[in-house]
């Protein structure tokens, strides 16, 4: 009875790297195939035969599926996933990347001045609008570079702690 293999990709500093591997062995690393097998010394350190050639190893750190090992003394960060759960995280992290930030009331009190536009570009510390609170003016700074999606208050408006005041998208 055959056992199925399964593919996966190692992930070494973004480059992806295909690897096969069949009964919990790896076979094939890219393109080229591997007699490989592993011997375990001790709890964390391991003898890696690679194609008739000997390595130690040791598991420096493995948490999930990000691995940091030693391998004849070299040190090796990467990741192992499965093809459709990295284009997955991928998508996450690039739908993340396009969401809003929502700018919020850091205190109640009363917008004075409104200094940017809905579509306007916005760097990262310019002022956005004046709030006044307790007989002081407070200068609301952009926290990203990004453009203004939405301004949810205007002028006169009274607001609360943690009024979402405009949506910013970030760039």
């Amino acid at each position: 009875m055959s056992s199925k293999s399964n593919r996966y990709i190692v992930l070494v500093e973004g480059k992806k790297i295909p690897v096969e591997v069949n009964r919990g062995v790896i076979q094939k690393i890219g393109n080229t195939r591997h007699e490989m097998a592993l011997k375990r010394v001790d709890t964390d350190e391991y003898i890696v035969e690679i194609d008739g050639k000997q390595h130690s190893g040791e598991i420096i750190r493995l948490k999930q599926n990000k691995c940091i090992v030693s391998v004849n003394g070299n040190t090796y960060s990467f990741e192992i996933t499965s093809e459709a759960a990295h284009r997955r995280t991928k998508k996450i992290k690039e739908k993340a990347a396009n969401a809003s930030l929502k700018l919020t009331a850091p205190l109640p009190g009363k917008i004075v001045e409104v200094l940017a536009t809905p579509g306007q570009k916005v760097k990262k510390g310019e002022a956005l609008l004046v709030l006044e609170a307790m007989k002081m003016q407070n200068e609301i700074q952009s926290p990203v570079n990004g453009i203004i999606k939405s301004l949810n208050v205007h002028v006169g408006a009274s607001v609360m702690k943690e009024h979402i005041l405009m949506d910013i998208e970030v760039e």
